[in-house]
């Protein structure tokens, strides 16, 4: 953090006296150790009763000067913040929540009404009620937290990026920050860690290896994560896609947006449905090749569907055969690499997911070309037919012919 962000000609004091604070600030100090904005925590004295802070003071306050470098409309965030976090305190107080201000944050309003304050050097600051009792971690130190930071940054950076790219391109990012971060963890991931694990879990870890070079060794399960490349990328197209689709033909976002709902729907059904079928018959490779077949009209629907209810219909059957392939071709991989564990067989699937992502922007060059989705899509049904075609080389699993 940085004390003097503000600007040497602008004190705190001058920043926190532009927010409707009642009482008298008796403190401010630098806060935190953040890397995007600059924080003050201040401390208020009032006559009015209220809890005291253990800081010192009836009263603390956050005070944060917004990045406008990362944010470029601090003032459409803080409008954002604002709603939101009022809507959570309607609610809470609905259900009679107690002690709200822990909960959810406060946003304190400038004098001007506004949800932030521009300084007269250009600066957007904001101010929220400080939450006592509370700590931020500065280093990670655990996966879990690792995960929750990644998701977090996620957040932050995914509407950054659709703001100045198409959707297609910034999943294309993502994808290839997934294989970069494979990459580096096959590069320097230790094989023997400092501290060496107990017997059963080196074994554990041996049979994870050699179930991962396993499952790669065999064709069934290399030409399924194929196929889970293509239906992935296909389902994840349509959902980027959809307005484009349909907007030539005169449906609105809502429409669209219903379309979405209608294969999605159909998808859960179709995920319960076929994969029972397919334990009940103690068969999987008839039903891939049944849902990547079936997906074929509903794909053609999309991208020619004259009516609302046609469009509607077609979603509908293209989510009810195309995601009853998952689980099916899931179970399938799973019991074709056996020893493999399935950990290690679904982890390999849910790459080819990932990495699905290459396909939606291979798509976009011709779309380009011929100013619409119909060709993309007619190329989609193509790769359903060929991922049908292959899907009839799989060699029935022992688990599965029962």
């Amino acid at each position: 953090m940085n004390a003097a962000a503000a600007g040497p000609s602008i004190a705190p004091e001058e920043i926190v006296s532009a927010f409707d604070i009642p009482g008298s600030c008796v403190s401010i100090v630098p806060f935190g150790k953040g890397h995007i904005n600059d924080t003050y925590l201040s401390s208020w004295r009032s006559a009015a009763p209220g809890g005291a802070d253990a800081r010192g003071g009836d009263r603390c306050y956050i005070h944060q000067r917004i990045n406008d470098k990362v944010f470029r409309r601090p003032d459409q965030v803080m409008e954002n913040i604002a709603r939101v976090t009022a809507h959570l305190a309607r609610a809470l107080r609905r259900e009679g929540a107690d002690d709200i201000e822990r909960r959810t944050l406060a946003v304190v309003p400038a004098r001007s009404g506004e949800s932030w304050h521009r300084d007269r050097r250009g600066g957007w600051w904001r101010t929220y009620l400080f939450i006592g009792g509370t700590r931020a971690e500065d280093r990670v130190e655990s996966s879990g937290q690792a995960r929750l930071l990644g998701a977090a940054i996620g957040q932050v950076v995914t509407p950054m990026l659709t703001e100045t790219m198409p959707i297609s391109q910034a999943q294309l990012y993502y994808g290839v920050a997934a294989a970069a971060a494979a990459l580096l963890f096959v590069l320097f991931a230790r094989e023997k860690p400092v501290t060496p694990p107990d017997a059963s879990a080196e074994g554990e870890r041996a049979l994870m290896l050699a179930g991962l070079k396993r499952a790669l060794s065999l064709k069934s399960f290399r030409r399924y994560l194929l196929m889970a490349f293509i239906g992935l990328g296909i389902f994840n197209g349509v959902t980027t896609w959809i307005e484009g689709i349909v907007r030539p033909r005169g449906f609105d976002s809502m429409q669209a947006g219903v379309a979405v709902a209608a294969m999605l729907v159909a998808g859960i059904v179709g995920a319960v449905a076929i994969p029972a079928l397919s334990d009940r018959r103690g068969r999987r490779k008839p039903y891939i090749i049944l849902g990547l077949l079936g997906g074929i009209p509903g794909i053609v629907g999309l991208a020619l569907a004259p009516s609302y209810p046609l469009l509607i219909a077609s979603s509908a059957v293209l989510g009810f055969f195309l995601v009853s392939v998952n689980p099916i071709g899931t179970q399938y991989a799973s019991e074709t690499a056996l020893p493999t564990p399935e950990g290690t067989s679904n982890g390999l699937i849910s790459l080819a997911g990932q990495l699905s992502v290459i396909l939606v922007y291979a798509m976009e060059p011709l779309k380009r070309v011929t100013g619409s989705y119909v060709a993309p899509l007619l190329c989609f049904a193509a790769m359903l037919g060929a991922s049908a075609a292959l899907a009839a080389t799989l060699v029935e699993t022992p688990s599965g012919n029962r």
